[in-house]
């Protein structure tokens, strides 16, 4: 018979892969297919087997764990650095494919492989098999984290000039075309009266 924590730990990554699948789905069919993405990109189909077995040997590592940890503590930190990477895993999702916010998906999946590292390096004294089942998935978070680097490189805007102006861009505040190149107050385009500075500063 299944004892509790492994069905809480089942429960919690289907619950974070069944979500993030639908916030995928969301953005994938109408958003995804307008913004410029690198030649290299993985198929769809590529990345959501990748992110199967991700998510498996993510269960079976905090299972391994839990079955060989002594330290009550130990235990709770590592849980909860579990819980912490399924809210950045999950909350990737939603800021990429829903938001829009290129820019920090960016800043997400950065903490998102940090949070990966955090769990190797935790799990490690206790069981080398549990760490080393999560060295997958700071492999390809760290690809991620390229890849949303490089989409948000290549869909930056090349019109804001004032660094206030550019942070705005960075998390969604000010759209692509808001602004143009010369002085704002000259262009039919702008929306906001915002006169930018005579320098242009690319993101």
């Amino acid at each position: 018979m299944l004892t509790n924590h492994y069905l809480v730990v089942t429960a919690v990554v289907l619950l974070v892969a069944g979500i993030a699948a639908r916030f995928t789905v969301s953005g994938i069919k109408d958003w995804y297919p307008t913004i410029k993405i690198p030649s290299w990109t993985p198929a769809g189909s590529l990345i959501s087997r990748i992110w199967l077995i991700i998510y498996i040997c993510s269960a079976i590592s905090a299972i391994m764990f839990w079955n060989k940890v002594s330290d009550p503590m130990l235990l709770k930190l590592v849980m909860g650095l579990f819980i912490v990477n399924g809210f950045l895993n999950l909350i990737w999702t939603y800021i990429f494919f829903v938001a829009h916010k290129k820019f920090l998906a960016v800043v997400d999946v950065v903490l998102l492989t940090i949070s990966v590292l955090l769990l190797m390096i935790s799990i490690w004294p206790v069981s080398m098999v549990a760490s080393l089942l999560l060295l997958p998935y700071i492999l390809w978070t760290a690809v991620v984290s390229f890849l949303s680097y490089t989409i948000w490189k290549l869909n930056e805007s090349k019109v804001l000039k004032n660094p206030s102006d550019r942070f705005r861009w960075a998390i969604g505040e000010v759209k692509r075309g808001e602004f143009c190149a010369t002085c704002a107050t000259q262009c039919m385009h702008h929306v906001h009266a915002v006169h930018l500075a005579p320098h242009i500063l690319l993101l």
